[in-house]
C-alpha cells in the first residue's frame, strides 16, 4: 500500500510505477514524432501537443516536454540547433 502526496491510496504501487513508465515512455515517442521531420522550438513542440492550456498547465506541460526531451537527449536521439538565438529540436 502506497500513500501518494495526491489522490488516494495505491493497491500495488508496483503495479502502479509500470503503468506511469509507460505512460512516459509514450509520451516521449509523442515528442520525438513531433519533432521528427521538422525542427521546433520548444514552445512550438507543446503547441503540436496540447492545446488550450491555461498559464499554470502550459508551464506544467513546457515542465513535461523538457524531461521527455531530456531523455531523448541521454538517449543521444536528439539534436539542437540554435535560430535567432532560439533552440530548435529534432530527431536524429
Amino acid at each position: 500500500m502506497a500513500h501518494p502526496g495526491h489522490g488516494g491510496p495505491i493497491a500495488n504501487p508496483s503495479a502502479r510505477a509500470r503503468e506511469l513508465i509507460t505512460h512516459h515512455e509514450q509520451r516521449k515517442e509523442e515528442v520525438a514524432a513531433a519533432i521528427r521531420r521538422i525542427p521546433k522550438p520548444l514552445a512550438g513542440i507543446c503547441e503540436e501537443l496540447y492545446q488550450n492550456l491555461d498559464d499554470l498547465n502550459r508551464m506544467l506541460a513546457l515542465s513535461e516536454v523538457i524531461g521527455h526531451l531530456d531523455l531523448l537527449a541521454e538517449e543521444k536521439r536528439l539534436a539542437v540547433t540554435r535560430k535567432k538565438g532560439i533552440l530548435h529540436y529534432k530527431v536524429k
